[in-house]
């Protein structure tokens, strides 16, 4: 029994190392560089299989062609964050209807042991905070979009008197035509991001160490490894807190995704993304906070694929690689996407 449920725990770790691994895939995704062809089409497969979001492929204000810039600008706001809240609820109330009226045949069963010792309303608990979980960078992504802003215009050049869009705090990125933090953005946009950012980013991590913190005392009683053990079970003990820390460097990741596509050029948002990607790798190996070594290993080896993506993606932004240059860069580039499909494969080894 004991064998069992570490090989269970640990499968549990490897799945959320492999979830962890798309997520950041997805923030890599979305970065604004020309990929040739041959890569655009196998990214987009892999976009296809992960789940992650293509605006040119499919966007809320799709929906309402009609609009302006203004309308289609709020129809993607609103998308982006009542989607993932949409996901989650239709998740809740599948489990309340499967709480009503499965069938428990035997104790065998998993589901029925999980309805034997857990009520109804923990278990959507847990459910609630599995869906926060792996959605948590696109709720992330939508509420930091609101204070996403391009400066166009610097008075600088050499006819300054010819600029016209040299608004001093840029305009919003999801609608180039409303300056950022004034008027319409200002007014109804901004106490939206706020409160999303309150609500979305800063309430999950929050949520979670309040949790543990409460019950830090009683982290190995059987009822509190039943009801809130995903959070931390898979960490060694002085590191229970782990999975907060884990939400974080998610966020950070966003931060640096959303608010970097305003640096004046787009290599300096990957350079930026490469640092951060270094920095979690160094923090992660020193603390080493996973009990099984083979979980430390699958997210080193997750840490560097991702990083070596990030860093092969400077040569299609750099504007002066020769034909064969790119022919070689986009082989290895194919290479590391190939990697990303195989780490589902590698974490069930």
């Amino acid at each position: 029994m004991v064998v069992k449920g570490f090989q269970k725990g640990a499968l549990r770790g490897e799945m959320e190392v492999l979830t962890v691994h798309l997520q950041y895939f997805v923030i890599i995704s979305r970065l604004p560089v020309a990929y040739p062809e041959s890569i655009n089409k196998l990214q987009a497969m892999l976009k296809a299989v992960t789940g992650a979001e293509s605006v040119i492929g499919f966007s809320t204000s799709c929906f309402f062609p009609l609009q302006d810039s203004a309308g289609q600008a709020r129809a993607q706001l609103m998308g982006a964050l009542l989607m993932p809240c949409a996901i989650i609820a239709s998740c809740l109330a599948v489990w309340a209807i499967r709480g009503g009226h499965i069938v428990r045949a035997t104790l065998q069963d998993p589901l029925a042991r999980v309805d034997q010792s857990m009520r109804l309303l923990h278990q959507l608990a847990v459910v609630l905070m599995a869906g926060i979980f792996v959605l948590y960078p696109s709720l992330a992504n939508a509420a930091f979009s609101v204070f996403a802003c391009y400066l166009i215009d610097d008075n600088s050049g050499t006819f300054p008197n010819l600029q016209k869009a040299t608004w001093p705090h840029g305009y919003w990125l999801r609608n180039m035509n409303a300056e950022c933090y004034s008027g319409l953005h200002l007014h109804v946009y901004v106490p939206i991001g706020i409160a999303s950012a309150l609500v979305f980013c800063c309430l999950p991590p929050l949520v979670s160490f309040v949790l543990l913190w409460c019950n830090r005392r009683q982290l190995n009683d059987p009822r509190c490894q039943r009801q809130y053990g995903f959070l931390y079970m898979r960490y060694r003990p002085r590191f229970w807190f782990w999975e907060c820390v884990l939400q974080l460097q998610e966020l950070s990741m966003v931060a640096v995704e959303v608010f970097g596509r305003g640096m004046a050029a787009v290599a300096y948002q990957i350079l930026l993304m490469q640092a951060a990607f270094m920095l979690m790798m160094m923090i992660n190996m020193t603390c080493s906070p996973y009990k099984s070594r083979l979980l430390m290993h699958l997210e080193f080896l997750s840490l560097g694929v991702l990083s070596l993506t990030v860093t092969l993606s400077l040569y299609f932004v750099m504007g002066d690689l020769q034909l064969a240059g790119t022919v070689a860069v986009s082989k290895v580039w194919r290479d590391c996407l190939l990697l990303h499909s195989l780490h589902p494969a590698t974490c069930t080894l």
